[in-house]
């Protein structure tokens, strides 16, 4: 089995990348003028983070498989 040393570039990389997926729908949520954007923006915000969490889950999981 071989040691691979980890890249710690590689998780600056994912953490800049989820907090720039997050901002957009972050923001929409905060400047929603009624009720119903509201909502609107917290489905998109939850389903943003849904889908970052599984693949986050999936990098994590395949980068200490290896």
């Amino acid at each position: 089995m071989r040691n691979r040393k980890h890249d710690p570039k590689w998780w600056l990389i994912l953490v800049l990348l989820n907090v720039l997926l997050m901002e957009y729908p972050a923001a929409r949520y905060f400047q929603a003028g009624d009720d119903a954007a509201r909502v609107m923006a917290a489905l998109v915000l939850g389903g943003v983070a849904f889908v970052l969490a599984i693949g986050d889950f999936v990098t994590v999981f395949l980068a200490f498989a290896e």
